[in-house]
């Protein structure tokens, strides 16, 4: 018996010390998400100050657009196949009480004495989506080196052309290379502004690529936009890496955070 309590104890020790690790990750995250936020609004109040910057990235974000526009309503098409609705928000059904009345049934309903009472529609049917997408873009030099820097702005902008399209939800974006840079919040909606913005972010221009530090604040991060929405048993997120893959020092090991990623209403990365 005395084996058994010491037992129950040390594991009520491990599972509280646990609780606390996850409480003080998920502060850290919430801080590193407020310093990141912050870093954004400034950059976006410099960069409007820029004048003739602004203006070319906005044009050449424009000739993005339209290079890519062909394959974006294409790969909405696609998605809209693969990403289903999740919000119930069209009228359907056969009930006794509901929103509003089928008025298909109405002459049925009196033919049949009024005991045909399954006349009512009920929002019962998926037909909006609302998920949260956070897309990566790598910001390394290897991307410029190889070439791949601008397939990586086409496909920054036929992603979000995309999703905007397909009015998936929430859109994110960050670039990623030595850090994390937050360029467009969830809570903001997305324009061919914020694409220019993003556009003139990047450099292709940093040393290293710490692929675990990115997942592991994708995953801080989707899971807080989660806890901030209302209908969070309801929302899916999806997060989508474009990088050309070129390993460096402060790559890491990033398998621990793309398990955590895949769990709950995480789509897999």
């Amino acid at each position: 018996r005395l084996a058994g309590a010491e037992e129950e104890e040390a594991a009520a020790e491990e599972e509280a010390a646990q609780e606390a690790a996850l409480r003080e990750e998920a502060e850290d995250a919430a801080d590193k998400l407020a310093r990141m936020r912050e870093e954004l609004e400034r950059q976006v109040a410099g960069w409007q100050l820029g004048g003739e910057r602004a203006v070319e990235s906005e044009a050449l974000w424009r000739r993005y657009e339209a290079l890519t526009a062909p394959l974006s309503q294409e790969l909405c098409e696609q998605l809209r196949l693969i990403l289903e609705a999740t919000v119930a928000s069209k009228l359907q059904g056969d009930y006794r009480t509901g929103k509003r009345i089928s008025m298909r049934k109405v002459i049925p309903y009196i033919a049949s004495g009024f005991r045909k009472d399954k006349i009512w529609l009920r929002r019962t049917k998926p037909s909006q989506r609302q998920y949260q997408v956070m897309l990566c873009i790598d910001d390394s030099e290897s991307m410029r080196s190889t070439g791949a820097g601008g397939l990586a702005c086409e496909a920054l902008a036929l992603l979000c052309g995309a999703l905007s399209r397909l009015e998936v939800g929430q859109l994110a974006v960050a670039s990623f290379a030595e850090r994390v840079r937050l360029l467009h919040p969830f809570d903001r909606p997305f324009s061919a502004e914020a694409g220019a913005y993003m556009l003139s972010r990047f450099s292709f221009a940093e040393k290293e690529t710490d692929m675990e530090g990115l997942l592991r604040t994708v995953v801080q991060t989707l899971r807080l936009a989660r806890e901030q929405q209302r209908a969070a048993a309801e929302q899916m997120q999806l997060a989508i890496i474009v990088s050309d893959g070129r390993r460096s020092p402060s790559w890491g090991d990033p398998s621990l955070w793309v398990r955590r990623g895949g769990g709950g209403k995480n789509l897999p990365f």
